[in-house]
C-alpha cells in the first residue's frame, strides 16, 4: 500500500496564516482512506478462515469502504454484498456495480434518523438466513483501528514537511481516529487530536439524532473503537457549513474535497478562533469530491435539501472575515480565478512533463468517469510505468472508442511525454482496427 501525500495550504483568517496540512487519501486506488481499512478487515476475514474463490462478503457501507472491499474481493473471485442506503453517492453505487458488488438498499431510517441501525439490521439478517455469508464487520472488528495505527498514524509524521502540532480526523465507526490516535500518542502525547463528528450524530456522545446528509461522517450509534483518551476535543460540524467549506476551497485553490474532508478543514479553521490555535494543523482528507459532483457540488441538490441560502451565507461569511485559501508559491501549485495551475490530480498544465504515476491518473479522471477510473486503475497505471503490453492498451483503448475520434495508433499513449500528449492520444482513439479483435474481453471487463 503506496503512502499518501501530504499536500499545504496555507488559510488566512483575520490576518492571520496558518499552514494547513491536507494528508489526501483520495490517492489511494478506490479513493479513499477505505482502502486501507478493506484490507486490515480482509486479512483480518482471513486469518480467521480462508477467504475462498465463491466466497460472500457482506458489509454495511456508506459508499468508500464497499469501493475499496469490491476492488480486493474481485481480484480473490468473491463476492461482496453492499448494504447501503439513499445517501451514497450515485457515482459511487455506479461504481460498485462496476466492480461485482451486489447492492442491497436500506430506505427505512432507523430510530435516530439515521440509516445505519436499519442496515446493520439488514446485515445481521442475511447472515443469519446465509450461514456461509461471511461479515467483516467495520463496526466491532479489531482490525480497523489497528490497520489505521500501523500505516495511517505513521505516514503523518514521514509524508509531512513539518511534524503537526493537531491531527483532524472526522469520525463515523471511529476505527480511524482510534487507529491514528493509537500511534500519536504513542509517539507525542503533546500533540492535540481532534475528532469531527457531524451535527446529529452519536459516534462520540448519546446526544445526537436527527437526519445526516453527508455520508462518511457520523454515525447512528457510538463508536467501540473510542475511548475519552483517544481525542482531545471534538468539533460538530453541520451539513451547511462542510458543504461550503468543500466549495470555497475548490474555488479557492482547485482542490476538490470528499465531504467529511470539508468538514474537517472547517474545524481547523473554528479552533483558529480560539485561544491555544493549532500552528502545525493536519486534517487528515479521508476522501476526494469526485464522488460528490451530484450531491455538493450540485446546486439541484443543495436547492433539493434546502440548503442553498445556508450555503450561501457560509461563503459570505467566510469573505466577511477575510478568511482566504491558497496555495503555496513554492509549491509550484496556484489558482488565480479561471487561470488554472495546479499539480494536484486532476488540475495538471498541459504543457507539465508526466512526472509521476499519479500525473497519470490525474489525466484520465479529467477525460473518463470516475467510475471507469475506479475500475481500471491498475491498467492506468501501466500505462504510464509503460510496462502495460500491447493488450493492456488495446483494452483500455476499447473502454473509450464510444468516447472519442479520429483513427491513431494504440501505441502512442505509450509515447507521450506531456499531459497534452496524452490527452491528446486519449482523445484520439477510436481505431476499429485495433480494437475489434479484443471486443468480447473489453465487454467483459464491464
Amino acid at each position: 500500500m503506496e503512502p499518501t501525500p501530504v499536500t499545504e495550504v496555507d488559510m488566512e483568517c483575520r490576518g492571520r496564516v496558518v499552514r494547513v496540512l491536507l494528508k489526501r487519501e483520495s490517492h489511494h486506488p478506490t479513493g479513499s482512506v477505505k482502502d486501507r481499512t478493506a484490507r486490515g478487515l480482509l486479512v483480518s476475514l482471513d486469518r480467521t478462515r480462508a477467504l475462498t474463490p465463491g466466497t460472500v462478503v457482506v458489509e454495511s457501507t456508506s459508499g468508500n469502504l464497499g469501493l475499496g472491499l469490491a476492488r480486493l474481493l474481485r481480484r480473490m473471485d468473491c463476492r461482496l454484498i453492499a448494504v447501503v442506503d439513499p445517501r451514497a453517492p450515485e457515482a459511487t453505487v455506479e461504481a460498485l456495480r462496476s466492480m461485482g458488488a451486489e447492492l442491497c438498499l436500506v430506505d427505512e431510517p432507523d430510530h435516530h434518523g439515521g440509516y445505519l441501525l436499519s442496515r446493520l439490521q439488514k446485515v445481521r439478517q442475511l447472515c443469519l438466513d446465509n450461514p456461509g455469508y461471511r461479515w467483516t464487520d467495520q463496526y466491532n472488528n479489531p482490525a480497523n483501528p489497528a490497520i489505521h495505527r500501523a500505516t495511517t498514524g505513521p505516514e503523518l509524521f514521514r509524508g509531512a514537511p513539518t511534524a503537526p502540532d493537531a491531527v483532524y480526523v472526522a469520525v463515523s465507526t471511529g476505527g480511524t481516529l482510534a487507529g491514528v490516535a493509537g500511534h500519536v500518542r504513542s509517539v507525542d502525547r503533546g500533540i492535540r487530536i481532534v475528532a469531527v463528528d457531524a451535527e446529529g450524530s452519536r459516534s462520540v456522545d448519546e446526544h445526537g439524532g436527527g437526519e445526516r446528509l453527508i455520508p462518511g461522517i457520523g454515525s447512528s450509534r457510538r463508536s467501540a473503537f473510542l475511548h475519552p483518551g483517544s481525542y482531545d476535543s471534538v468539533v460538530k460540524v453541520g451539513a451547511a457549513a462542510t458543504v461550503a467549506m468543500c466549495r470555497y476551497i475548490r474555488q479557492s485553490t482547485g482542490l476538490c474535497l470528499g465531504g467529511s474532508s470539508g468538514a474537517v478543514v472547517h474545524a481547523v479553521l473554528a479552533d483558529q478562533t480560539g485561544p491555544g490555535a493549532p500552528r502545525r494543523p493536519l486534517a487528515l482528507c479521508a476522501d476526494g469530491g469526485e464522488k460528490y459532483e451530484r450531491t455538493i457540488y450540485d446546486d439541484g441538490w443543495l436547492e433539493r435539501y434546502g440548503l442553498a441560502d445556508q450555503v450561501a451565507d457560509r461563503i459570505d461569511g467566510y469573505r466577511a472575515e477575510g478568511v482566504v485559501f491558497s496555495l503555496p508559491a513554492e509549491s509550484g501549485e496556484h489558482h488565480r480565478g479561471s487561470d488554472m495551475h495546479i499539480r494536484p490530480p486532476g488540475r495538471l498544465p498541459y504543457g507539465a512533463p508526466m512526472q509521476s504515476r499519479d500525473d497519470a491518473r490525474a489525466v484520465v479522471r479529467r477525460i473518463w468517469s470516475e467510475e471507469l477510473f475506479v475500475e481500471h486503475v491498475e491498467l492506468y497505471d501501466d500505462f504510464f510505468d509503460l510496462g502495460g503490453d500491447s493488450l493492456t492498451a488495446v483494452r483500455v483503448a476499447f473502454r473509450v472508442q464510444e468516447e472519442f475520434g479520429l483513427d491513431v495508433p494504440v501505441e502512442t499513449l505509450f509515447m507521450a511525454p506531456t499531459v497534452a500528449e496524452f490527452i491528446g492520444a486519449l482523445s484520439s482513439l477510436k481505431s476499429t482496427e485495433h480494437t475489434e479483435p479484443f471486443r468480447s474481453s473489453g465487454e467483459a471487463a464491464r
